[in-house]
């Protein structure tokens, strides 16, 4: 699993999911049982990094933002995210959709929620609107990036 970042302020204030205990106060106890009565940050963090299954999202939450996720992020550091996907007509650049999901989450497992947005948002302004070019039926095509290449999908 991820390492929590001790420098990162997020992350240092994560808790338990079942007992509350604070991240920290979790390490601190780590310590003392390894001889290490008054541990500094780089202590904890080598202490840390020693351990396995470190900053499960199944054991640790933020307190203040339970949906949030502990991920890796693609430079290596670790956070506290969310994953923001968005739909855009690629003719106007009109953002048709966005929506928020679990950091953890795939992309092939949030598009199809993504899609559907992006249909009812259409849907709503072509019904509320005369607008030239904007379908009653929402989307009439779907491009995405290399991220969705696993996607398996089906023509109509």
């Amino acid at each position: 699993m991820n390492v929590p970042d001790t420098d990162n302020a997020a992350l240092r204030s994560i808790v338990h999911r079942g007992t509350g205990e604070a991240y920290n106060d979790f390490l601190k106890k780590l310590a003392a049982e390894s001889g290490i009565e008054t541990p500094t940050r780089e202590q904890l963090a080598k202490l840390d990094r020693k351990r396995p299954r470190k900053g499960s999202n199944e054991d640790w939450k933020s307190p203040e933002d339970p949906d949030s996720r502990i991920v890796k992020m693609k430079d290596g550091r670790t956070h506290l995210a969310h994953k923001a996907e968005h739909a855009v007509d690629l003719e106007t650049g009109a953002v048709v959709a966005v929506v928020l999901h679990p950091a953890t989450a795939g992309d092939t497992q949030t598009v199809l929620e993504t899609l559907c947005e992006a249909g009812e948002n259409i849907c709503a302004v072509a019904a509320d609107t005369a607008a030239p070019g904007v379908s009653l039926e929402g989307p009439a095509e779907l491009v995405l990036d290399k991220g969705y290449q696993a996607m398996k999908c089906c023509e109509h």
